[in-house]
């Protein structure tokens, strides 16, 4: 089941957050992992969560994610980002697909021969 890593930052010192970008990109790749989001403008809908940069990389599996976070290589970028940024990672299993038959199928947890919408 595919992982996304979500990663916010708040950077404290752009001159050396450069360097953690350029070489974090080959380590993903390296560990098979895929950029969905690369910083970019965002907008918060509700709350009041606002980093000044967000991340989200797609892996295969959740020991895809780790074993690209845990890695000899990602150590010293690792590193260079505590000193030049204030950041926090997640790690997200995704859903397994469901066919679309299965939300539109009676839900009797809804009463009344109601449906689930699709989602």
């Amino acid at each position: 089941m595919a992982c996304y890593v979500i990663a916010g930052m708040k950077i404290t010192n752009p001159e050396r957050i450069g360097e953690f970008v350029e070489v974090t990109l080959a380590t993903v790749q390296r560990y098979g992992g895929k950029y969905l989001v690369r910083g970019g403008s965002f907008a918060a809908a509700l709350g009041d969560r606002t980093p000044g940069r967000l991340v989200v990389i797609e892996f295969d599996s959740m020991d895809q994610a780790r074993a690209w976070y845990d890695s000899p290589e990602f150590e010293s970028p690792k590193q260079t980002q505590a000193r030049s940024s204030n950041s926090n990672y997640v790690f997200v299993e995704g859903v397994q697909s469901t066919p679309a038959h299965l939300f539109l199928a009676p839900d009797p947890c809804l009463g009344s021969g109601r449906r689930r919408r699709a989602v």
